[in-house]
């Protein structure tokens, strides 16, 4: 077992256990998809004596990776992709570039499916196990994230309200008790968003102190603005770490190791220096807020959009016409597309980065949580709608704090909202005028604003910061050159394309893509 089950001390009482083997004994007794009862973030694997087979399981969303190969006889898996590499030239197997998991990368940032960069070798997707005999393989999926599991059809907006609270502080509890069992200190991700916001919030509420809050961002950006102000409201440490001097950008290499180019190295990078600057013997789960913006909210902004099944999520479309992309053909709707794509298979990416150094868990991500948020209609979760009605009805203080998507406290009307939003767009036409050009068809090169603003402005860093252009030029130059000759002329044109017309985003989605190559085919049994 890899991972933390945050209901352990409960299946412990109901099983009248207090050894992890044994209790895995007594629930596959009861049902061989045991590990469905576990919460938390997980992988592992089972040996059945009885029925001489092996089963081998992630968690319901897949954050706690598994990769296996299968083939002619033989089976390899592991929680390494850098490890796989060495068991296929261990056993003289061949392996070869998966040149669509490259442009995934060059694309959407992330792995759409169970690609990896090795074409043998498949990553077991969330809520998936393998079931291994002397006799077959099978892959078989034990938990679906999609919409409407639970009927709400005669619940009101009030009673959706109560019963969700009741999930999140279940879930809640579930996490920080799990440090008190370990005598840890709580370490706590916060921001200027609503999402960690609430897992800080309420875990205060519930009476969870001896907590140090982190938050990293361009300096004196919204989200350390904030972040420090609800620090402060509830008395707490906070460590601030500034990300101007781009210096997680460097990591490539480093970071690759770590998730083996699942997403993007930069997702993580500064994460990683304050890991590196805590005493982590101290502290147990990172606390997150992840996908809760995604779940009791919705990546979709129209319900017009939920039966347009089509590529998106993508960071960069400039390349999705190079390859043949239908990883959103197997999905129901755009909403389940996106949550199982971009959701879990790209923004939990960042797990793999933690679980060198700790285990990052989120309330939004408890399996209760998850199926009864995608259980309410998708035009109360529209713009945060029921999501703010929860904080304004249940926690309210906690609203009293700008939140950073919009610059503005939560109960600001849409209209209004919107107006402001129309106020910045001229604001930037007048002071930018090659943007409307360029709207209007005009061939000029404009600027995208969006990469010079907000917590990680990638391209104004670039371009301020001459030892970044020094490593940027050096670093592709060198890695294209030792990678070129797994690669065929066309990605290699691609990426060339990508680098030289690409933002500093692109330009990183390109490292992600090189470095991993890098380490798992620069020496080996590899073509």
């Amino acid at each position: 077992m890899e991972g933390v089950i945050l209901n352990k001390k409960a299946l412990f009482a109901e099983y009248g256990t207090n050894d992890i083997s044994h209790l895995t004994f007594l629930m596959n007794q009861r049902n061989t998809e045991f590990f469905n009862d576990f919460r938390g973030s997980f992988s592992g694997m089972y040996w059945n004596r009885g029925a001489d087979n092996w089963t081998v399981f992630t968690s319901h969303y897949g954050d706690g990776a598994v990769f296996y190969y299968q083939q002619e006889g033989k089976f390899i898996i592991s929680s390494s992709m850098e490890w796989m590499a060495e068991g296929l030239k261990l056993n003289k197997v061949n392996y070869h570039v998966n040149e669509k998991a490259i442009y995934y990368m060059l694309t959407y940032g992330f792995m759409a499916d169970d690609s990896t960069y090795i074409q043998e070798v498949s990553r077991l997707l969330p809520g998936h196990y393998i079931k291994l005999k002397e006799t077959g393989f099978q892959i078989k999926p034990y938990y679906i994230l999609k919409n409407g599991k639970i009927n709400l059809e005669n619940k009101s907006e009030a009673e959706i309200i109560e019963i969700l609270d009741e999930l999140f502080i279940r879930a809640v509890k579930q996490e920080y008790e799990k440090d008190l069992e370990y005598g840890y200190s709580h370490l706590v991700e916060l921001s200027g968003g609503l999402d960690s916001r609430m897992n800080y919030w309420i875990a205060h509420e519930l009476g969870y102190g001896d907590s140090l809050a982190v938050t990293f961002c361009q300096s004196n950006y919204v989200d350390e603005l904030v972040a420090k102000q609800i620090a402060a409201y509830w008395k707490e440490e906070i460590l601030v770490w500034p990300m101007d001097s781009a210096k997680h950008l460097y990591d490539v290499d480093k970071c690759t190791r770590l998730n083996f180019g699942v997403s993007l190295y930069s997702g993580a990078g500064s994460e990683l220096h304050i890991f590196d600057s805590l005493d982590m013997q101290k502290y147990g789960i990172l606390h997150t807020g992840q996908l809760g913006g995604a779940i009791l909210g919705t990546y979709i902004k129209d319900e017009k959009e939920v039966y347009s099944l089509e590529t998106a999520g993508n960071y960069s479309g400039k390349l999705l016409e190079s390859y043949s992309d239908n990883s959103y053909s197997k999905y129901e709707n755009r909403e389940e597309y996106l949550l199982n794509t971009r959701g879990l298979l790209g923004c939990l990416g960042s797990h793999l980065f933690a679980r060198h150094y700790t285990e990052e868990c989120a309330p939004f991500l408890d399996v209760d949580v998850m199926d009864f948020c995608l259980s309410i209609p998708l035009s109360k979760r529209i713009n945060r709608y029921i999501y703010k009605k929860w904080i304004l009805s249940k926690h309210p203080e906690a609203a009293g704090f700008v939140w950073e998507r919009t610059g503005d406290m939560i109960d600001r009307s849409e209209f209004y909202l919107k107006w402001k939003q129309i106020k910045q767009i001229a604001w930037d036409v007048i002071t930018h005028p090659s943007l409307l050009l360029r709207k209007i068809g005009f061939p000029v090169k404009a600027p995208i604003l969006s990469d010079y603003r907000g917590m990680n402005p990638m391209d104004k860093w670039l371009k301020d910061n001459k030892d970044l252009q020094m490593f940027v030029g050096e670093y592709y130059r060198t890695h294209i050159e030792i990678v070129g000759k797994f690669l065929s002329p066309k990605l290699m044109g691609d990426i060339e394309e990508l680098y030289m017309q690409g933002s500093m985003g692109e330009k990183t989605q390109i490292f992600t893509a090189l470095s991993v190559i890098e380490l798992l085919f620069a020496n080996g049994n590899c073509k």
